[in-house]
C-alpha cells in the first residue's frame, strides 16, 4: 500500500515537471509589462460669464443663436465671440469679444445699441398727436423723440384722423440731432347750420357768420376745419345771435343756432 502511494506521488511530480517545461517558451517571449499608468484627463475650463447691457428692443445673436432674454448674463467658453444686435430701423451693430483663458467673468459690461453711428430725430406737430411714419413704418405719435436712427436720408410722413398727411425727407446725421416740425392742415369737415326761434321754428334767409366772416344764408352746409369756432346769424329785429360750437374731426356735423326765450 505504501509502495503504491509512493508511485502515485512520482509520476504526479513528473506530470507537473513537463507542463512547466512546455509552459517555459511562451513565457520567456512574453514582453514585460510594467506597472499600469491610467492617464490624467485635462483640466476643464469654466464658462466666463459676460454681463450685457442693451438699448432699446431688439434680437440678440451670439455665435449666431438667439438669445430669448438679451437682458441676462451669458456663461461662455473661452474664445472668441460674435455679438449681433439687430433692431426695427436700425443697423445690425456687430461686436466680437475675445474672452481669455483662466478668467471668470469680463471686466467691463458689453454695451449693445450705443455705438456713434447712429443719429437722433425729434418729431412735433401742430396740432399735436399727430402719427409719425419713417420709411413707411409707424414709430409713434407726435411730440416724439427716436434716440437711435440709422443715418442717411429717410422718408418721413406725419399725419392725424383730422388732418391731412405731410411728408418730406429728413436727412439724418450720425451724433446728431436732427429736428422736424410740422403744421398739420386740419381735413374739412361738412357742417349743416340751421336757426331755429324760441318755437323752435326754423328760421330762413338769415345772414350766418364764422369768426366774423361770411359764411352764406340759413339753412346752409358748408366746410369748415376742425377747431372752435363762434357762429353768429343775424336776426330780423336786428339782434345777433351769437354761440360757440367745436367743429369735430370727421365727415360731418350738424349745428343747431337757437334764439333765446
Amino acid at each position: 500500500m505504501h509502495v503504491r502511494f509512493r508511485k502515485v506521488q512520482v509520476w504526479l511530480g513528473v506530470l507537473v515537471t513537463l507542463v512547466l517545461v512546455a509552459a517555459w517558451p511562451a513565457a520567456a517571449a512574453r514582453p514585460h509589462r510594467g506597472p499600469s499608468v491610467r492617464p490624467t484627463s485635462r483640466p476643464v475650463q469654466p464658462p466666463i460669464r459676460v454681463l450685457l447691457e442693451t438699448v432699446g428692443f431688439g434680437e440678440l445673436r451670439v455665435d449666431g443663436a438667439v438669445q430669448l432674454d438679451p437682458t441676462l448674463p451669458l456663461d461662455l467658453p473661452p474664445g472668441r465671440h460674435v455679438f449681433e444686435w439687430e433692431r426695427s430701423l436700425h443697423p445690425t451693430e456687430r461686436t466680437e469679444l475675445q474672452l481669455p483663458l483662466a478668467a471668470t467673468h469680463t471686466s467691463d459690461v458689453l454695451r449693445l445699441g450705443t455705438q456713434a453711428h447712429w443719429g437722433e430725430l425729434t418729431v412735433v406737430s401742430e396740432p399735436s398727436n399727430a402719427q409719425v411714419m419713417l420709411n413707411q413704418t409707424v414709430i409713434g405719435l407726435t411730440p416724439l423723440r427716436v434716440p437711435y436712427v440709422q443715418p442717411g436720408e429717410l422718408q418721413l410722413v406725419v399725419g392725424g384722423l383730422d388732418t391731412y398727411p405731410a411728408a418730406r425727407a429728413t436727412h439724418i446725421v450720425a451724433g446728431q440731432t436732427t429736428q422736424e416740425a410740422f403744421r398739420l392742415r386740419g381735413k374739412d369737415v361738412l357742417v349743416s347750420i340751421r336757426v331755429l326761434d324760441a318755437k323752435d321754428q326754423e328760421l330762413r334767409g338769415l345772414t350766418v357768420y364764422a369768426n366774423g366772416e361770411w359764411l352764406g344764408v340759413s339753412p346752409l352746409t358748408v366746410k369748415l376745419l376742425p377747431g372752435p369756432r363762434r357762429l353768429s346769424a343775424d336776426l330780423p329785429d336786428g339782434r345777433a345771435l351769437e354761440q360757440d360750437v367745436t367743429v369735430l374731426g370727421g365727415d360731418a356735423q350738424d349745428v343747431v343756432l337757437k334764439v333765446a326765450q
